[in-house]
């Protein structure tokens, strides 16, 4: 019961983001809190609160707030910010695309914001570019794409090679079905084919 309550939970949620915006923070957060005491486990929830932190921190009203006297802003590094998701992706394997988008985020946020590049590569090597991973999955090759970053980053040139090789020939054999697009993503190309 506590699981199909949780996902409720969830969904009403992010039904309020997607109805009131920035006006809804508050109630969402309190609603993802709920459903965190219910099952503390699960990583989505750990997830939503961070990322409502990271959104609340980069509305505030307050742009001049800088409590260390230095004139840079409170921002936590997302290391900190996304540590509980982390562990919990870590313990439960995401199966689901929305886990999944989730864990590409996080890889983004370490690697952009904190140059946590071998954090990110880490996450996305063990999350979603397993063994046999399918390309044709649009999050599969943002992660891809991502992790090649990350490497290129950290001037690895030969993996990020590898891995920008393999997206591209991935790219070019799926240039006559998508028009530069994963059909059914809402990916496009910029010329908005």
């Amino acid at each position: 019961m506590p699981i199909q309550s949780t996902e409720a939970l969830k969904l009403e949620a992010r039904n309020i983001l997607d109805s009131q915006g920035r006006s809804g923070i508050s109630s969402a957060r309190e609603i993802f809190t709920k459903a965190q005491k219910l099952d503390p486990e699960d990583p989505q929830i750990a997830y939503y609160l961070a990322w409502l932190d990271d959104l609340n921190y980069s509305l505030k009203d307050e742009p001049d707030y800088t409590p260390y006297g230095n004139g840079e802003p409170a921002c936590q590094s997302a290391s900190n910010r996304y540590r509980s998701a982390i562990q919990l992706f870590n313990e439960i394997q995401p199966k689901d695309a929305i886990s999944q988008e989730m864990i590409v985020e996080i890889g983004h946020y370490l690697s952009n914001r904190d140059l946590a590049h071998r954090k990110a590569i880490e996450l996305y090597s063990k999350h979603i570019l397993t063994q046999d991973f399918d390309l044709s999955n649009p999050v599969t090759y943002m992660a891809l794409v991502s992790r090649g970053m990350a490497y290129f980053w950290l001037r690895e040139y030969e993996n990020a090679g590898a891995d920008f090789e393999q997206a591209l020939k991935h790219k070019a054999s799926n240039q006559g079905n998508c028009s530069g697009g994963h059909e059914g993503s809402g990916l496009r190309t910029v010329s908005g084919s």
